[in-house]
């Protein structure tokens, strides 16, 4: 006869507990010591397929086909299936009341820290064991420090972040125009890392902020490489990675007592004086916490401009509207910034549309049930937000661009908790999606209230993860001056 369940698990609070092998290997389930290693199989009861063959097709689609790709799965495998990320099996989740299940995690089976931690961050501190950043920590660990992250995003702090970032897309725009016809894919791709950067880091040197975006880029691609675990630390791409990941933290730590002396209005001043405020939050702790946002930043606010700008060009009804909207808008300050709703509703649709990110991994902490199947502790799971945006149960023709589908008339986002949920959901909502909202809405007040726009030539896009989400070609533009 078995155990009771009681017996088996090792409680980790006052309600819920944790698989006791699983804790034994990974010390905490709310700041995981060590990453846990062990694959665990999806269920046989479950449609799809696994294997080295699954991996290549899945790679392939995703890459070339993007949400299609994944649509596609869904209407042949149901609301969940098994499926490979790179070489590790996942359990893919399209139902919405079981996305939202996972995301806000009440029952605590869920661990978002022991996830990232091995699909992306293990091995790059050289330090060892957890980063301790907001996507590596769980629970209190987590509550903690995003109480003590809050105030860098806070509505006054962003407010702040304004008079960084409209000149540098001001300038960028104004060459665009002057120009006439531009990539705007490869511009933004080129440009965008040095913007935000400098928005992040105050700092203006053109060659550091170079060295900071290949730096990043290095971490991105390390993070994901794909190498068995035992491997490596003999592969070139890893090696980079870690090096690079060395050279940030390397540099950021000391310049945190200089940022709490003179402090600047960037995101890592806010973050250095968090770290002087809190006697537990070590300058090494918080800068780990800033190289994730800056991860985090580095390409998705720059993808989801390039997908409105291709969407906006197609469609120049909707530039009329936002442009009456923004030219009633003469002082972009935070205030004036709130006024700006249709062009909300357009950052939104565009987000659903063309979805940035495919979806936020967790790892299960004890035995669970997902849709009548068991998963075993530890089991790998991929919540599809990007499939839940466009699933017509919920949106009406959801392939159709409709921005007014975000109005407070139809609110077509609030059918269900979890249809949109483009930053994630939960407790690790990402903490930085104002301050990415706010770049889009600068970057566009700009660009309505001085051009049209319209793509050159008119093409079949198609959407691909490479890892994040984007829109096919170079997306090229004509920019004429208004009069």
């Amino acid at each position: 006869m078995s155990e009771p369940v009681s017996q088996k698990l090792a409680q980790v609070g006052p309600t819920f507990a944790v698989d006791p092998q699983m804790l034994a290997s990974i010390g905490s389930a709310a700041k995981p010591r060590r990453v846990y290693q062990t694959t665990v199989t999806p269920p046989r009861s479950m449609p799809g397929e696994i294997g080295s063959l699954a991996a290549i097709k899945a790679m392939h689609g995703t890459w070339f086909e993007g949400i299609a790709y994944d649509e596609r799965m869904r209407a042949r495998y149901g609301e969940v299936y098994r499926s490979m990320y790179l070489a590790q099996p996942i359990i893919v989740v399209n139902d919405p009341d079981e996305i939202h299940k996972i995301l806000r995690n009440e029952q605590q089976a869920w661990s978002c820290a022991t996830a990232w931690d091995y699909l992306f961050f293990d091995g790059l501190n050289r330090e060892g064991g957890n980063p301790g950043s907001l996507l590596t920590l769980d629970f209190d660990a987590h509550r903690g420090l995003r109480k003590l992250m809050q105030p860098a995003f806070s509505s006054s702090a962003i407010a702040g972040y304004i008079g960084t970032v409209q000149p540098l897309f001001e300038a960028e725009i104004a060459r665009w125009i002057a120009v006439g016809e531009v990539a705007v894919k490869p511009a933004l791709e080129a440009r965008f890392p040095f913007i935000s950067n400098h928005l992040l880091t105050g700092i203006d040197n053109p060659a550091l902020l170079a060295r900071f975006d290949r730096a990043l880029r290095a971490i991105s691609f390390g993070g994901q490489a794909v190498v068995p675990e035992r491997y490596r630390f003999l592969s070139p791409v890893f090696i980079q990675a870690r090096r690079a990941y060395g050279f940030l933290t390397d540099f950021f730590v000391p310049l945190a007592s200089q940022r709490r002396a003179q402090p600047g209005v960037d995101l890592f001043s806010q973050v250095s004086q968090t770290a002087g405020r809190d006697s537990e939050l070590s300058d090494h702790a918080a800068v780990r916490s800033f190289i994730t946002m800056m991860l985090g930043a580095h390409d998705s606010t720059a993808l989801g401009l390039i997908n409105a700008t291709y969407l906006l060009a197609k469609h120049p009804e909707w530039q009329a509207r936002l442009r009456e909207e923004a030219l009633a808008v003469s002082r972009l300050d935070w205030a004036g910034l709130q006024k700006l709703e249709q062009l909300d509703w357009v950052w939104k649709e565009s987000l659903r549309l063309i979805p940035v990110t495919p979806y936020v991994p967790r790892r299960a902490l004890r035995d669970v049930e997902i849709l009548g199947h068991q998963v075993k502790a530890g089991s790998l799971v991929a919540p599809m937000a990007g499939v839940a945006g466009r699933d017509p149960r919920w949106w009406t023709q959801p392939l159709r661009f409709d921005p007014e589908r975000f109005s407070p008339e139809r609110a077509e986002h609030k059918r269900h908790p979890a249809i949109f949920s483009p930053f994630g959901g939960g407790a690790h909502v990402c903490i930085g999606m104002q301050l990415a909202t706010l770049e889009a809405k600068v970057f566009f007040h700009y660009l309505l209230t001085h051009c049209r726009f319209e793509l050159t030539r008119e093409y079949p896009v198609k959407h691909g993860w490479r890892p994040l989400g984007r829109v096919s070609g170079k997306v090229s533009v004509r920019f004429t001056a208004l009069r």
